[in-house]
């Protein structure tokens, strides 16, 4: 769990976009992976320095061993500062496990609840994100930064856009403000003795809801992409009253086929009566044409677009903050 330089943005962002950090929660200890020089160039440019602050100060506290992220966060306006954690061992104020349901105390005391790569490595993922939700104030707001794709191997999930529009929903009393996927990968890498952290990241997207544009938003790429979540509690709804359902099932189930080529592919595969003469076209209808697709470069050139950040229908490049 730790704050590479694409989470301080995503961070300065909402407190931009009128984010209270009052009660700030985070999910785990959170490490500092961006150097506070360019913390604090961050801050400036977007006009979030605190007039009496120095840049010794700054860096001062920036430095404090261990290097982490609670700085930042009171930098932002966290007046109260609680992480949660399964132990103690980070200096957690808040020991809990998230597999279980959340005690009643915890209920709606945050302002913010902050997820920087915890969610994942929580084997009850429903019990986890619906305790986070609970945590919530109304007019608060919950926001994650995850896996969503290539980090097989790093924790238990990784997570489509689809189940974060699903679950903080209207339904359960949120409304996702932001979502947005960019390539993101920190690793250590060494200058002679020493060893520091180097990151590899890419454009901001914005990402469609799948019920709004009417179908499925896949992505399929080489590098390993974050999903970054942010969703404000409207309402004091119970969560999960009502189950999150995929939105083609839910309109399929109600009778209009949206998913991509699943009507045609159906037609297209429609039982052909077995006799010898009508053997060898069914083989051809099944086996040799999908061979033959596969060696169009053109059709496999836009099978791969469309499942990529250059699908402009289900991706929007913005900058961030």
């Amino acid at each position: 769990m730790g704050i590479l330089s694409t989470s301080a943005e995503f961070l300065v962002q909402a407190k931009k976009d009128g984010v209270r950090f009052d009660t700030t929660v985070t999910l785990g200890r959170q490490s500092m992976f961006v150097s506070p020089v360019r913390l604090a160039r961050l801050l400036k440019a977007n006009n979030l320095w605190p007039a009496d602050l120095t840049d010794d100060d700054f860096y001062r506290a920036q430095y404090s061993s261990p290097y982490n992220a609670d700085a930042l966060f009171r930098h932002l306006g966290a007046a109260t500062l609680h992480t949660m954690d399964y132990s103690a061992y980070e200096g957690a104020t808040m020991v809990v496990d998230l597999n279980l349901p959340l005690a009643d105390k915890y209920r709606r005391t945050a302002d913010l609840v902050f997820d920087g790569g915890t969610l994942e490595h929580v084997f009850n993922f429903p019990a986890a994100i619906k305790s986070c939700m609970e945590l919530v104030k109304v007019g608060g707001h919950f926001m994650a930064i995850t896996p969503c794709n290539n980090y097989t191997g790093h924790g238990f999930y990784q997570f489509s856009p689809e189940l974060f529009y699903r679950v903080l929903s209207p339904d359960n009393g949120f409304k996702v403000e932001r979502m947005y996927m960019c390539e993101d990968e920190a690793f250590g890498a060494k200058l002679g003795r020493r060893t520091f952290a180097a990151e590899y990241r890419g454009p901001w997207y914005a990402v469609a809801d799948p019920a709004v544009v009417n179908q499925r938003v896949p992505h399929a790429g080489s590098r390993p992409v974050y999903l970054f979540v942010r969703a404000r509690r409207v309402e004091g709804k119970p969560i999960f009253e009502k189950l999150p359902l995929q939105s083609d099932y839910q309109t399929s189930w109600a009778g209009e086929q949206t998913s991509e080529g699943f009507a045609s592919a159906s037609a297209a595969l429609a039982p052909i009566s077995y006799t010898p003469k009508w053997a060898k076209l069914k083989d051809l209808q099944l086996h040799w044409l999908p061979l033959l697709t596969r060696l169009n470069p053109f059709f496999v050139w836009r099978r791969l677009r469309v499942r990529s950040f250059a699908n402009r229908t289900f991706y929007r490049r913005e900058r961030v903050p």
